[in-house]
């Protein structure tokens, strides 16, 4: 499976979340996001002939969050309805028979109408404690709803009785109910305002009123008993009407509350704060109802008891404020104190409705809204945009001047923004007549538009359609019974949750299906990429637990529906994403790697939409079986269709395929949550079920890199595995890890013992590794034991490691190196010399001693002689090498050689005395001058030099080493008195005397000259012997009268110096600072300049403070002369 195809099944991850909408939109599965909760026929069976529903408003109390719905008939009747869900009210109060609070829950089904004959409904959800009884219909009733009543303006008012401490007029109780009995639609009120259409209705729930649009004069009503009207002066001839909508207000501070708890009785802190210190209010003071208002100052803010209206009259849009006004407290007559008691139905505040300003130059206005400081209003011809800031009128969007249908707008109030619909689009706006988003594309003209976040309902003579509000994609339709080819109205509270639909003389409630119910019905159609974007979506950055859970819960599902469908990676995708899985919730997968932790596995079923866990072969055996009958499509696995199409021949290799896939795809699973901060037992549970998931595959690589990081492995589980399997080297790294060097060690010389080529030497290095570091000495003494006879190289790095904290113990080390090649124990020695520890004069001694048993065990079997009395090295021999691997070296003769001779010269802890008998006698004459030179054995050493080894050159350093001329003499005799019956060396005594006779006393050299050397011979170099010696007599006498001079002159100059005189009188003044010197310090320079003490601290001693001159590198030039004596003082 491709990357983008993984990332569209699990959802809102990766590339999938670069689609747009009509590439993979947003409910595409075509879910039931909405349900019809109530299906109701309201007008039938109410005394009203003839009449159809000809406008709706939805409004919700804040004060108790029950949903009011209000009804116009165009005879002029106006029906309350009350919305309510029962299983919320019952689960709140379940003595109650009534409706509680609004939910969003429930479940779809056939709906009925209910007639009530004696049941109890409660009025709680609306505020109210008193019990309403419903009474039948009489005769005496169907006249006074025909006649004129005392409830107002000449209409009659009927309701359904509230409250047992007044007598209400009965009226017929009407109940609508899902078949569910989930949510309840309950006549409350019904009024008679005549007999002329009710055109337009308008909840001002801030103010508690509900704005009626009758006759073309606007009138106001309380939204719960329709009683105390009062008509809106200026009206008439009114066309559309609007609220105030703008953004939440911010939370109230302290000082706020405070002055809460002086507000005046009757009047809330919010209503006394807007209404008497807010600007509208001071406004209204000061000017009266009929003053103007600045358009700069308008705004839609809301608050407590406080609506804002906007009416639009002939040319004019009206701006009015209505305030609600609470009854005074009264006295509660039991205890003596002032308190407020709840309203029933019938009871009304009163209000106060002030116009503040109005527009002029709109004319013809069909809809409008008000969002914040504009008003945006429809007209037959455009969209205008009319600011209440400047009072400037704008066109938006012009319409074709044949449309056949009204303009429409529908106000969103969470976004503030404005949907206008323009044929079978609907663009988006803001408070400034910008598009904000993506037109919607509807495959109808609507009759009116509805919104239920974070959908856009949109109605056509009874087909309703569910849009995305973000992206556009249709979400479900919906095909309403009974609706007819009329005009459908739409409204819906302030949150949206309830969308009711009015056509004709029927009405539905739209309610959203739960979220839980949408993602349930998405996971079981297999859209588990709709399910989770449809989740994601009620996540935001302040979302509560239950939305982030409820995401989690979709991941897990998915997950287990996916695994069982045989898609595994896409399975572990989404148990990544999910933060409430545990991993020990997918042990029982493989009950023969976990046993041990059966009993810790918990037993979660989330939703119930998966089979339990049962282990993955059967897991698989099942997905086969349903692929096989047709239950279930696998998708991308030709090779396996293939396979299935053979029969049963093939299904052990089927199986071992997704056994294989299945466990590639848990080890990516566990791999990544090992990273996390897991509980220890579930921790130790992944490492293991990892680490046996590794050997299975066999991946050795990925099975190293586990087991020699830190890891929380069973050892007792995994260990039997690895050896099963043959995984030693694992097997050690994990030893290791867990700290038991000593098993480790023995699976790593198995390795090397038995092993060949780069496993056997892999396994010795890795051994030298953990040696190197340990401190045991009697375990790296055990195990360097094989080592040193497969690598000296390693063996040595272990001894001389200075990775541990603590040496290895010498003697020990010594009695192990005993058997061993020479080699390496010498090399053992030197370090223990270069070391300098306790016993270095007894490691000095012995590495000499080695080393020359070394050089003398691998002198070649015929020795070289010397040549031409040079400095020449014995040939090269190749001595039999026993050991194949390069690994072991051999004793080199020349190497051996070269490293006595250097310590031998270098060391001066061995005792020489103990390592010369050994090589006496022996070819290594060499040696032999180093050992009689430690020893002061200068003759000795002469004579090797000299006789032996012929080297003139080396005899001559020697003697310039010890530096008397007597040495030379004895040299020079050896030359030519060799004994054993050799030849005198004249050649080599003539080149002594030529290069040191000079230094020579040429009478001893004469006494040392044999009678047997000629003449001829030594002429030459006694002759020139005998100038040098006058030639130096001469030159030391010129040295010696040179060096008389010299200090004579030298005598002369300190004569003089001693005689210099200065003369101070009184007219004597510094040099520098011209001050009389007097009896002041005064310093005297070598050119005679004179300056007082201070000036010369200034520039130092050595330099002038007249000339700059630094005596101290440019000697004074002075010449002589005669200093004058006089009477003055003398220094």
């Amino acid at each position: 499976m491709s990357e983008e195809q993984r990332c569209r099944a699990i959802g809102g991850r990766g590339p999938a979340m670069e689609l747009s909408a009509m590439e993979h939109p947003v409910g595409a599965a075509g879910r039931d996001a909405v349900r019809v909760a109530v299906d109701a026929t309201p007008l039938r069976g109410l005394p009203i002939p003839n009449a159809t529903i000809n406008s709706i408003a939805v409004s919700r109390l804040s004060s108790t969050g029950s949903v009011l719905v209000y009804l116009g008939t165009d005879n002029g009747h106006l029906l309350l309805f009350t919305l309510s869900d029962l299983a919320t009210a019952h689960a709140s109060d379940p003595g109650s028979g009534g409706s509680g609070a609004l939910g969003t829950s429930g479940s779809p089904g056939n709906l009925s109408r209910v007639v009530a004959s004696g049941a109890s409904v409660s009025g709680r959800s609306l505020g109210f404690d008193a019990q309403l009884k419903p009474v039948g219909w009489s005769k005496h009733e169907d006249a006074m709803s025909e006649g004129n009543g005392s409830g107002g303006a000449g209409s009659g008012e009927h309701s359904v009785p509230g409250s047992p401490m007044r007598r209400e007029s009965p009226v017929r109780k009407s109940e609508y109910r899902g078949a569910g009995g989930g949510t309840e639609m309950v006549l409350r009120k019904r009024r008679i305002m005549g007999k002329s259409p009710i055109q337009a209705l308008c909840a001002l729930p801030e103010a508690r009123r509900i704005a009626v649009l009758y006759e073309g004069q606007v009138c106001l009503l309380d939204m719960r008993s329709l009683g105390a009207m009062e008509r809106l002066s200026g009206t008439k001839g009114a066309s559309a009407l609007t609220r105030a909508v703008s953004a939440p207000s911010p939370p109230m501070r302290g000082a706020e509350l405070d002055a809460q708890e002086g507000a005046e009785p009757g009047v809330s802190n919010s209503e006394e704060k807007v209404g008497a210190t807010g600007f509208l209010g001071k406004f209204a003071r000061r000017m009266g109802s009929q003053s103007e208002l600045s358009l700069s100052k308008l705004s839609a803010a809301q608050g407590v008891g406080l609506s804002r209206l906007a009416v639009s009259v002939r040319k004019k849009i009206l701006i009015y404020e209505v305030r609600a006004v609470e009854p005074p407290p009264q006295v509660d007559k039991s205890s003596g104190n002032q308190r407020r008691f709840n309203l029933g139905w019938d009871d009304a505040t009163t209000v106060s409705a002030t116009k503040l300003r109005e527009v002029v130059g709109v004319d013809g206005i069909i809809t409008m809204v008000w969002l914040e400081k504009t008003i945006m209003a429809g007209i037959q011809e455009e969209y205008l945009l009319v600011s209440l800031v400047s009072g400037q009128v704008t066109a938006i969007f012009s319409l074709p001047p044949d449309l056949p249908y009204p303009p429409l707008l529908k106000l969103f109030p969470k976004d503030l923004e404005v949907l206008l619909t323009v044929d079978k689009a609907g663009i988006v706006i803001n408070t400034e007549g910008q598009p904000t988003s993506g037109s919607l594309n509807f495959s109808l003209v609507p009759d009116a538009i509805g919104q239920t976040p974070p959908y856009v309902v949109v109605v056509k003579q009874g087909l309703t359609e569910l849009h995305h509000r973000k992206t556009g994609a249709k979400i479900q339709s919906l095909e309403l019974a009974g609706a007819g080819n009329g005009r459908c109205l739409v409204g819906e509270d302030e949150g949206g949750s309830f969308v009711v639909i009015a056509s004709g003389v029927k009405v539905w409630c739209i309610q959203q299906v739960s979220l839980d119910d949408q993602v349930r019905d998405l996971l079981k159609q297999r859209q588990f990429y709709e399910a989770v974007r449809l989740a994601e979506e009620s996540v935001t950055d302040g979302s509560d637990s239950a939305a982030k859970e409820r995401l989690a819960t979709v991941h897990a599902e998915a997950g287990f529906l996916l695994l069982f469908d045989l898609q595994f990676e896409l399975a572990m995708d989404h148990f990544l994403l999910s933060d409430i899985l545990q991993p020990s919730e997918l042990f029982p997968f493989f009950p023969s790697f976990t046993t041990r932790w059966r009993t810790s596995i918990p037993r979660k079923r989330y939703w119930s939409l998966h089979p339990p866990q049962q282990p993955i072969a059967t897991v698989i055996e099942n997905g086969l079986w349903a692929v096989q009958s047709g239950l279930l499509v696998l998708v991308n696995e030709e090779k396996v269709t293939k396979l299935l199409a053979q029969g049963p021949s093939a299904k052990a290799t089927i199986l071992d395929h997704y056994v294989g896939v299945a466990i590639r795809s848990f080890v990516r699973y566990f791999r990544a949550v090992r990273e996390r901060d897991l509980d220890a037992k579930v921790r130790d549970g992944v490492d293991t079920l990892l680490l046996k998931f590794y050997t299975e595959l066999n991946q050795t690589d990925e099975l190293k890199l586990l087991v020699s990081s830190p890891n929380s492995c069973v050892l007792e589980e995994v260990e039997t595995t690895l050896k099963a399997a043959g995984q030693l080297h694992p097997l050690a790294l994990l030893y290791e890890t867990k700290g038991i060097l000593s098993l480790a060690l023995q699976v790593w010389q198995t390795l090397a013992l038995d092993g060949a080529g780069e496993p056997q030497m892999v396994a010795a290095k890795e051994a030298a590794r953990l040696l190197e570091s340990s401190s045991d000495s009697a375990l790296v003494l055990q195990h360097t034991e094989w080592l040193v006879h497969l690598d000296q190289s390693l063996a040595l790095m272990v001894l001389t490691s200075s990775k541990r904290s603590q040496s290895l113990p010498p003697g020990d080390v010594l009695a192990l190196l005993n058997g061993e090649d020479g080699l390496v124990r010498q090399r053992y020695l030197l370090w223990l010399v270069e070391e300098n520890g306790p016993d270095a004069a007894l490691y000095h001694t012995e590495l000499a001693l080695s080393l020359a048993k070394a050089a003398l065990d691998t002198l070649p079997p015929s020795s070289a002689g010397l040549s031409n009395g040079e400095n020449s090295k014995e040939n090269k021999s190749s001595p039999s090498n026993d050991h194949s691997l390069s690994r072991r070296p051999s004793l080199n003769h020349d190497v051996i050689r070269d490293m006595l001779q250097n310590f031998l010269a270098v060391s001066n802890e061995y005792e020489a005395h103990e390592v010369l008998p050994l090589v006496q006698g022996s070819e290594l004459w060499r040696e032999q001058v180093i050992l009689h030179k430690k020893l002061g054995d200068e003759t000795a050493a002469l004579q090797i030099l000299a006789l032996k080894l012929e080297d003139s050159e080396g005899a001559r350093r020697y003697c310039a080493e010890l530096g008397r001329p007597e040495v030379y003499l004895q040299l020079l005799d050896m030359y030519l008195k060799p004994g054993e019956g050799r030849e005198p060396m004249h050649g080599a005594a003539v080149r002594l005397l030529h290069c040191h006779g000079a230094s020579l006393d040429p009478l001893k050299v004469l006494e040392a000259l044999s009678p047997e050397m000629s003449l001829s011979m030594a002429s030459q170099t006694l002759s020139r012997m005998l100038r040098a010696r006058v030639h130096r007599h001469r030159e030391g006498q010129i040295v010696k009268h040179i060096n008389r001079h010299n200090n004579l002159e030298a005598r002369v100059e300190r004569v003089e110096e001693r005689s210099r005189q200065v003369c101070i009188t009184d007219d004597t003044t510094c040099g520098r600072c011209r001050a009389r010197i007097g009896t002041k310090l005064f310093v005297l320079f070598p050119d005679d300049s004179i300056v007082c003490y201070k000036c010369s601290r200034l520039y130092g001693e050595h330099i002038s403070p007249i000339t700059g001159q630094d005596f101290s590198k440019e000697p004074a030039s002075r010449q002589s002369r005669s200093l004058t004596r006089t009477n003055s003082t003398k220094i």
